[in-house]
């Protein structure tokens, strides 16, 4: 391999660590946006009724947490070009990561009534 086959490699390829928070962020969307469409109208209402009118539950509060999302993913997608913030960048993503998936425990509790085990 030559030297310019060597920098074009260098320069063409993104790193583990971008491709780590693109995949990160990709995972915590899909969460909060499936939390939209498969958390009952049922358990809504319940909500609403107990907490008030801005639950959890609502239909605009995905949108606004989806946002914020995308500007802390943004930065860390900025920052995950270097060798050693981009360990720090994805390390970030993937607690960002699980808090979403804590936070959106009703989709899973969903997909479970969705998609229950099979009885043996």
């Amino acid at each position: 391999m030559n030297g310019e086959q060597a920098s074009a490699r260098r320069t063409g390829s993104s790193s583990w660590a971008t491709q780590a928070v693109a995949w990160e962020f990709l995972a915590a969307a899909v969460l909060m946006l499936a939390s939209v469409f498969l958390v009952s109208t049922e358990y809504q209402q319940e909500a609403r009724k107990k907490y008030g009118p801005a639950t959890p539950t609502s239909r605009m509060l995905p949108l606004g947490r989806l946002s914020a999302l995308c500007g802390v993913f943004i930065v860390l997608a900025m920052l995950s070009s270097g060798r050693k913030a981009g360990r720090i960048a994805a390390a970030f993503g993937g607690l960002v990561l699980s808090g979403v998936a804590f936070n959106e425990r009703d989709v899973f509790v969903s997909l479970a009534e969705i998609f229950p085990p099979p009885k043996k």
